[in-house]
């Protein structure tokens, strides 16, 4: 088994069900066992004009070697809606394979760590909620570090959490 981190990401609504289902799919496969989920964060869009995004980072354990899961991921976007269109463009559901501890991928269609890991707060903030996620680096720096150098104005923590069957609103508990 390997370890996993994940990003998640929807900016059509509704964007937290499309993330929920996600999850839940990601949840329902034998070969992947869901092990820590950060809370959702809001952020702009980067590209093209277009609505907001809720993100968050979520590691798994698996069996399955980077490309079978990066096809498995791409199934689960596609059961949602997901249309590869417009670089950057809007999304139902986003699943990107953001790093192992325990493999790399430089392929056509993978490459693990993603590359732009370290240039995206929406990616790190959640990311570094997850753990041992503060011992990953990108060019020998921790990502810690790469984060502190982005604006915190870029992203703004939700009150939504997985409870593992569905989001919460932590804010009314």
């Amino acid at each position: 088994m390997i370890t996993v981190y994940l990003g998640l990401g929807s900016n059509i609504e509704p964007a937290l069900e499309y993330l929920s289902r996600g999850l839940s799919a990601l949840q329902a496969q034998p070969r992947i066992s869901l092990l820590a989920t950060s809370a959702v964060y809001h952020s702009a869009a980067i590209g093209p004009q277009q609505a907001d995004y809720l993100n968050l980072a979520i590691l798994i354990a698996t069996d399955l070697e980077p490309l079978a899961l990066l096809s498995l991921c791409q199934g689960i976007e596609s059961a949602q809606g997901r249309v590869r269109g417009e670089r950057w463009g809007p999304r139902t559901l986003d699943i990107d394979l953001l790093y192992s501890p325990n493999v790399s991928c430089d392929c056509e269609n993978l490459t693990m760590p993603h590359p732009e890991l370290h240039r995206r707060l929406f990616v790190l903030a959640p990311l570094l909620e997850l753990p041992r996620a503060d011992t990953i680096t990108v060019q020998g720096v921790t990502i810690d570090h790469y984060a502190a150098q982005l604006s915190g104005d870029e992203v703004c923590l939700s009150s939504y959490r997985w409870d593992g069957i569905q989001f919460r609103d932590t804010s009314t508990v």
